[in-house]
């Protein structure tokens, strides 16, 4: 009936049958087609479907530039965490204080 939750509507960005019910939360959290803003708000408008954005803010491999990432000496030991875009000057700034922190990393791992 028209009523029923249950009853299948077809998404407008993906086109797959959906229960009427559900429809609003798919749409906001796993449309592969709907496009959606980037929470950092690096760029203007919904640009990204979900699995550009979920690339776009990888923390190892994306690109946002707001994108807050750690330090990738962190397996050393570097407690830094800032703003990708910010990373390059942490980077230059403590080579030597990485040094160390990698010189003790081996120290303990050989025991």
């Amino acid at each position: 009936t028209k009523e029923c939750p249950m009853r299948p509507v077809q998404c407008q960005f993906c086109n797959h049958m959906i229960p009427v019910g559900q429809i609003e939360a798919h749409v906001e959290n796993v449309c592969p087609q709907h496009l959606r803003s980037c929470p950092n708000l690096c760029v203007p408008g919904p640009q990204f479907t979900l699995q550009q954005l979920e690339d776009h803010l990888n923390p190892r491999t994306g690109d946002c530039p707001l994108a807050d990432i750690p330090c990738p000496f962190k397996p050393y030991g570097c407690t830094f965490v800032s703003e990708r875009k910010k990373m390059s000057l942490h980077l230059n700034e403590y080579q030597i204080q990485h040094a160390y922190l990698q010189a003790d990393y081996s120290m303990v791992m050989k025991g």
